[in-house]
């Protein structure tokens, strides 16, 4: 189901009248840039700051090295507010992703919304909202669970998510929250897992084009040329695409480029 009361937050963020306090918004996320492997909540975030970061304070917590690497980000400062375009970055260690440190960040801060970017994370998803409902209970949590309840996904893993599922149905805190879904099919796959929650359907905005124009591609007969730009894992589901052009007959060209997320896979 929807909110509809969510659901009017699709009109244009009105401009705060001069001397007006912004809205702040505190958005925990895994990796930010210049984080590349992180997925598509990077771009999101980054967008987000482009479209709405002259009518928010956004504020952006996020661990200080990218996906699979052992080493922080080079030339980035650790654990000091950066300034990067429509928001502030904070860059932390995994280790300081604390029910203590969101404590101090709510009080730092004072957002009015926390944007979440991720469910199955104890220390990305659970504890922030456990600390917002503590400390700063008028503070509304945003869930973008990024495709995480899609049915493919839960596939992967499926017995840890389907006891992180059960026990986060126990605390009532999905009900404590708005859910956010990129496609109505996404709000189907939440409310499947968890019920009746508020939902709110949010197309991702998009990044500006740095493109004039685009030419069109002439399709040659019998000769297909395929790009696949994806993070190497399992819920990207490349096996099913390398089955499908095995059987295809003609001059065929894959190009596969992504980072490495799975190296077993």
């Amino acid at each position: 189901m929807t909110n509809p009361a969510w659901r009017r937050r699709n009109d244009p963020v009105r401009e705060p009248h001069v001397g007006e306090r912004r809205a702040r918004v505190l958005i925990v996320a895994g990796t930010y840039l210049p984080g590349v492997k992180g997925g598509g909540h990077v771009r999101s975030i980054a967008a987000m700051a482009h479209h709405l970061g002259h009518v928010l304070d956004l504020f952006v917590i996020c661990r200080d090295r990218d996906v699979g690497d052992d080493v922080p980000y080079a030339g980035v400062p650790i654990g000091e507010w950066t300034e990067q375009e429509g928001c502030q970055v904070l860059y932390l260690d995994r280790s300081q992703f604390t029910h203590a440190r969101y404590r101090a960040m709510l009080a730092e801060v004072a957002p009015d919304v926390v944007y979440l970017n991720t469910l199955f994370s104890i220390r990305e998803a659970v504890l922030p909202a456990i600390a917002v409902r503590r400390y700063r209970p008028t503070t509304r949590i945003v869930l973008a669970p990024r495709g995480g309840l899609d049915p493919g996904a839960l596939s992967l893993n499926w017995t840890k998510k389907w006891v992180f599922l059960r026990l986060l149905r126990l605390s009532r805190l999905p009900h404590l929250m708005t859910w956010q879904a990129s496609t109505q099919m996404e709000a189907s796959f939440i409310a499947a897992q968890l019920g009746p929650v508020p939902i709110v359907v949010a197309s991702n905005l998009p990044m500006p084009s740095t493109e004039s124009e685009v030419e069109p591609v002439h399709k040659e007969s019998g000769r297909l040329r395929l790009l696949f730009l994806s993070r190497i894992s399992a819920k990207k589901n490349l096996t099913y695409l390398l089955d499908r052009v095995a059987g295809l007959h003609g001059d065929v060209q894959l190009t596969i480029a992504g980072p490495i997320e799975e190296h077993a896979y």
